[in-house]
């Protein structure tokens, strides 16, 4: 179970991006489908400011394509407990499909990881969280 941030670095390959893949290595991986959306715009943008290339952003593209991630539609875990949380949606999107997996979220969002106890904050090997 993962967030958009730990996807993204994920899909990026940044030192925080190796240790989001060392931690869920050997684990199924979920994601509500809101994830892959906020993942391709997120790397769109990044494209349009220059810091991807054409072919980097269809590379990047093409491994979230190909990722084995099991998608979950966002109407499925919009529930009453999900609301009354004061987290933001994509943040309790995230969350309450943890609570139904009950599967850790792996999140680089240090705030995320406070708000919800069963998360598993990835760090960079060296920064501080």
């Amino acid at each position: 179970m993962l967030d958009a941030g730990a996807l993204l670095e994920l899909l990026l390959g940044t030192p925080q991006g190796r240790a989001v893949g060392e931690a869920l290595r050997g684990h199924p991986l979920h994601a509500p489908d809101q994830v892959g959306a906020a993942s391709v715009a997120a790397l769109e943008l990044l494209a349009g400011a220059g810091e991807l290339g054409p072919a980097e952003l269809e590379r990047r593209l093409g491994l979230l394509a190909e990722a084995p991630i099991e998608w979950h539609p966002v109407a499925a875990l919009l529930g009453e407990e999900a609301r009354a949380s004061g987290l933001l949606l994509r943040d309790r999107l995230c969350v309450e499909l943890s609570r139904r997996l009950g599967a850790p979220l792996v999140t680089t969002d240090s705030g995320l990881a406070t708000a919800w106890r069963n998360s598993w904050l990835v760090t960079a090997p060296g920064s501080a969280a």
